[in-house]
Formats: C-alpha cells, sequence, structure tokens
C-alpha cells in the first residue's frame, strides 16, 4: 500500500540544488533562477522549463524576463548571460522523459523527467461524514448509473481508476468504454478524474483521425486518455491504431516536423460514447472492459451534487485518498466481467468484421439466407453457393471470400465436414452454432 503523505504532488515538487561559488546578490539571483528554470535539450533545441508553471518555453523567453544586470567584485554581469554561458551554474539536461511514480534509479540524471506529480494531494485523513458527502456520491453513480448496480462490474471500474493513482508506471492493456446517451454523467467523471490528474497529463479527443494516422505528439506523456464521442468500429486503420493505443508499451512518437521516436507509454483509455458501434470487440478480445450503463437517465438533482462536489478540491482531496486505499493486491486487468452490452459490441463487431462468423450469426438469428448452415447431408459446394447468396444481401458483398476459407472458419468453430461418395459434406445441428457463439460471447 501506498504511503499517502509520500504521494507526488506537482505543487510541492523540489528540485535538486545548483552548487555554485557565487554570493550576495548575484549568488541570490542564480539561487532564485534555479529554483524556477532548467535548462533541457529537446530534439537537437535548448529549452527551459518553468517549474512553476510546469511549461517549455523558448530561452529567449528567460533571457528577456531575467537578464539584469548585477554589480559583483566591480563587475557589471547579465545574469541571464552568465546563467547561459557556464554549464556548471544551471541544472542542465540533455533527455526527455516520462516516468512516473520513478525512483532515482529510475531516471538518469541528466534525464528530465517531465512526470511532475498529481495536481492535488490526498486528504490526509477521511472520517465517515467526509466519506458519505464528498466520497459515497460517486461510487453510488459508478455503480448504480454506470454500472446498473452490479457488483463486479463496480469493483473492475474502481480498481481500475485506483489502479491510474497507485501504479501509474504501469499499462493496463483494458480500456473501459462507458456507452450511453447524454445526461448519464460520463462528462462529470472525466472532470473529477482529470482534476485529480490534472491538465498536463490527460487530454479529450473527440476525433478519430487524431490518433488513425499515427501516435502523435498531443497524446505523449498522458496519464488518462478521454476518447468523447471518437468512434473506430468501422474504421479498419483507426482500429489497428486504437488497439496498439491501449495495449503497446512502447510507442512511436510521430510529432509534426521532428522525426519519429520510440517512447514508454503509460496513458490509460476511457471511452465515453453514444455511438451504436464506437470500437471493434472481436472475438477473444481482451482491450474493453464495457460495463452496462442503467437505462434510466438520472435526475438532475444527483448531477447538481456531483458538480458540487467537483468543484470542491476539498471533495476531491478525500475522493483522490479513497482510490489511493482500494486494494489491488488480486486485481488482474485482463479478468474484466462481462456485460449485456459489450456482447451486443461484439455482435456488431462480428457484422462488420468477420464474414464467417457473422454467416453463423445470421443461421442462428434465422436469416432465410444463411439457414442452409443447418441443413442436414449438404455438400461443401452447395452451403457455399448458399453462403455466396446471403453475403450478396449482407454487409459484406464487396468482401473477399473462398471456400477454403469458409471451410477453415467452420473447423476452427468445431463443425467438421466429413468425406461422403461424391465429395465433402456437412450435418451442422443448429444448437451447435448456438452452442459455438456462446462459447465466444457473441450471444
Amino acid at each position: 500500500m501506498l504511503e499517502i503523505n509520500k504521494i507526488p504532488y506537482a505543487n510541492n515538487e523540489v528540485l535538486a540544488p545548483v552548487s555554485h561559488q557565487y554570493t550576495g546578490e548575484l549568488g541570490d539571483a542564480l539561487d532564485k533562477l534555479n529554483t524556477r528554470y532548467s535548462f533541457v535539450t529537446m530534439d537537437g533545441r535548448h529549452k527551459a522549463f518553468d517549474n512553476k508553471e510546469k511549461m517549455f518555453i523558448e530561452i529567449e523567453s528567460v533571457q528577456r524576463k531575467h537578464n539584469k544586470t548585477i554589480q559583483h567584485n566591480d563587475k557589471s554581469i547579465k545574469l541571464t548571460s552568465l546563467w547561459l554561458g557556464e554549464e556548471h551554474l544551471r541544472r542542465e539536461f540533455d533527455k526527455v522523459v516520462f516516468k512516473p511514480y520513478s525512483s532515482i534509479d529510475d531516471v538518469i540524471s541528466t534525464h528530465f523527467n517531465q512526470w511532475h506529480g498529481w495536481a492535488i494531494q490526498p486528504a490526509e485523513h477521511t472520517n465517515e461524514e467526509d466519506f458519505e458527502k464528498y466520497v459515497q456520491p460517486w461510487l453510488s453513480h459508478i455503480k448504480h448509473i454506470f454500472c446498473s448496480g452490479n457488483d463486479e462490474q463496480f469493483d473492475y471500474f474502481i480498481k481500475w481508476i485506483a489502479h491510474m493513482f497507485q501504479k501509474p508506471y504501469e499499462k493496463p492493456g483494458v480500456a473501459i468504454v462507458i456507452k450511453s446517451g447524454q445526461g448519464f454523467g460520463k462528462g462529470l467523471l472525466t472532470t473529477m478524474l482529470q482534476k485529480i490528474v490534472g491538465d498536463n497529463y490527460t487530454i479529450r479527443v473527440s476525433d478519430s483521425n487524431q490518433v488513425a494516422g499515427g501516435f502523435s505528439g498531443h497524446m505523449n506523456n498522458k496519464i488518462l486518455i478521454n476518447l468523447d464521442e471518437a468512434t473506430w468500429g468501422g474504421d479498419k486503420k483507426s482500429q489497428g491504431r486504437l488497439k496498439a493505443l491501449i495495449t503497446e508499451q512502447r510507442l512511436t512518437l510521430e510529432a509534426k516536423h521532428k522525426n519519429a521516436d520510440e517512447i514508454d507509454h503509460f496513458g490509460r483509455f476511457l471511452i465515453t460514447t453514444n455511438s451504436s458501434y464506437p470500437v471493434p470487440i472481436e472475438i477473444d478480445d481482451r482491450r474493453f472492459f464495457v460495463p452496462d450503463v442503467v437505462q434510466a437517465k438520472p435526475s438532475r438533482e444527483v448531477f447538481k451534487e456531483l458538480v458540487k462536489i467537483n468543484s470542491s478540491e476539498n471533495a476531491l482531496k478525500h475522493i483522490f485518498r479513497y482510490f489511493l486505499m482500494v486494494d489491488l493486491e488480486d486485481f488482474l486487468f485482463e479478468e474484466f466481467p462481462h456485460s449485456e452490452t459489450r456482447k451486443s459490441l461484439q455482435k456488431e463487431s462480428v457484422n462488420h468484421n468477420d464474414i464467417y462468423t457473422a454467416f453463423m450469426l445470421a443461421c442462428y438469428e434465422g436469416e432465410e439466407a444463411a439457414a442452409a448452415l443447418c441443413q442436414q447431408n449438404i455438400s461443401a459446394s452447395q452451403l457455399y453457393e448458399c453462403f455466396n447468396e446471403w453475403k450478396s444481401h449482407s454487409a459484406f458483398k464487396n468482401t473477399p471470400s473462398s471456400i477454403t476459407a469458409l471451410g477453415t472458419a467452420l473447423n476452427s468453430a468445431g463443425f467438421i465436414k466429413r468425406r461422403a461418395n461424391n465429395g465433402y459434406k456437412y450435418s451442422i445441428k443448429c444448437e451447435d452454432v448456438e452452442n459455438y457463439l456462446k462459447s465466444k460471447k457473441i450471444i
């Protein structure tokens, strides 16, 4: 369990002091300059990091703001000219990295770590009154609205969030997908988390094109990435990029006008959407946890309370403490509970991406054109003709297929053809089709 009083907090970050030989007014000015700025080399260019504003700025900005003249030992010395001219007078870094909760051994002394800590501090103590007033309303909303009261879904949801705060250096490889109409609190949840994580480490993306073309700089150094109404369901190129972003520990950064660079990536994805087909959930996919959001829209009074909590730093401190204290000992990301919403998205994915499984699903759902799949003693060639007839009227009419590929798919599903006097034949039972689809959690 983490020690609460040692949680990194952006506003109490203390930079390593810089030793130098200067005293008096000049020494004090150098100390003040080093308290606020660090000298960093980024992509071959020199920058200054402003520790107060938590942002990189141009060296020229430091010069314009601080290059005053100071008398020292009967000499007139320009402060920033001295600071920039002598390396030992400043804190200098030759590479920028991002390592949350790093120890001294994790980061080379000449590497600048862009992780500075969370936006707020956790509460030192939460009593029963604080818990009921500040924490319980959000827990109740997550359980009864986002998870429809399901204990397993709620437990996973809470531990997914807790892991972000307790182990931000571990990438989960699983995204949460909250699928609902407007007015269910998806945006309020993101806002609450962002106020604890911090604006520097959170980003909201509403256009899938921002990630479809490659991993770009605006998603670098992020702990929480909210994909809000950005859909990937029918775009295969975007699907591949999304899957990589969710699971890969190291990604290629393709920032504009810069050489591609491979970096560590710790981002976890919260997908909030009203789309009927927001993400591709294929057979055996383990990337998406999709809780069952309640059907009835919550009352306005519920949201008034959550808005009030989100607006109170004191309330957020107690919520933060709660997540830091959640026990994660036996928590495994890949073992998330399934849901009816996930099952419906998986079925939708089959109808968009897997032509042969879609044929089986069409047979199960009673489509006349696919009924031949359960016809007894049907030859492989006859079945393929019926398959093509079904395909010609489906969303897959332009998708390449072959009798060999159909046979391979049926064989993988456990439907084995048998040799007959005049070729190969199938005798697939409808109940076997149903059992296969259930085993893949499609129905």
